[in-house]
């Protein structure tokens, strides 16, 4: 990032959110943190001021009248005036952690601090959940469609096809998009999505399912929520009540035309009530 600018920044980094807490900062951890001050302290005593800017970056330089001469190294950096939720991370690894406070023996464009929110923390492999559509109406006792996995859980650097868990079947859950993660009871809350030709859940339109996953090799999954049932309008007064009503069956590998589905995606669901709440226009 300061590379090419050399010849006017004698010193200089930026201040990043370190997701993964490490000290270091990666090609991900592209977030930075505006308004710390950087203090930097030459042999002499003289200190200089810096302080980081929107993309949180910030430089000693004769541009911004703060340059630290030359002969004037080694210098003590420091970084304060940290926002609330965020704290610096002297990191757990090694002497190129990008702590609250470095030495340089001579000018660098790499003096990087990391800022941690814990809230944000994301590990180095992190789960993936992902969602499988299937064909015709999950809820036909014996059929092949309920019997098809609709939610799966795999690492993040994961790339076979098979290196995955199974979270729930399509008779568990059905077509479901949106999902949100608790991550301090660990548990994951998916929500029905009008797909053609795939059929709801158990709880229909407004289905909202929870996933127990304290224990990620062995997730329960369970009816959470009808949002039907507390009076919010999906528009399922007037689509059909149930996954027949669309002309739908048993059997993964037959067709159906769904023609409910295809006049009615972007105008029922869950998803439309979000945009109702937010006020953003919708088609009718």
């Amino acid at each position: 990032m300061y590379s090419d600018a050399m010849q006017w920044y004698r010193s200089g980094g930026v201040i990043f959110n370190d997701n993964n807490a490490d000290g270091q900062k990666q090609s991900g951890e592209s977030v930075g943190v505006p308004g710390i001050t950087v203090r930097a302290f030459d042999v002499n005593g003289n200190v200089y001021l810096a302080t980081s800017d929107l993309n949180g970056a910030y430089a000693f330089s004769g541009a911004n009248g703060n340059a630290i001469p030359t002969n004037a190294y080694p210098v003590r950096v420091e970084f304060t005036n940290f926002p609330n939720w965020a704290f610096s991370n002297s990191g757990p690894s090694n002497s190129t952690n990008s702590s609250s406070v470095q030495f340089l023996s001579s000018p660098s464009c790499s003096v990087n601090c990391g800022a941690v929110n814990p809230i944000n923390y994301s590990q180095s492999n992190p789960k993936v959940i992902s969602n499988i559509y299937t064909n015709n109406d999950p809820l036909v006792s014996g059929g092949s469609s309920g019997a098809n996995m609709a939610l799966i859980s795999h690492d993040y650097t994961n790339n076979t096809d098979y290196n995955y868990t199974n979270l729930a079947n399509a008779s568990v859950v059905g077509s479901v998009w949106a999902k949100a993660w608790n991550k301090f009871k660990k548990k994951m809350f998916v929500s029905a999505f009008l797909k053609r030709h795939c059929g709801f859940g158990p709880l229909g339109i407004g289905g909202i399912y929870q996933v127990d996953m304290v224990n990620p090799n062995s997730p329960v999954v369970s009816n959470f929520i009808d949002v039907t049932t507390l009076g919010i309008n999906l528009g399922q007064s007037t689509f059909p009540a149930n996954n027949a009503g669309r002309g739908m069956n048993g059997d993964k590998w037959s067709p159906n035309t769904d023609h409910a589905a295809f006049a009615g995606v972007g105008k029922y669901g869950i998803g439309v009530w979000i945009y109702q709440m937010m006020g953003i226009p919708y088609f009718s």
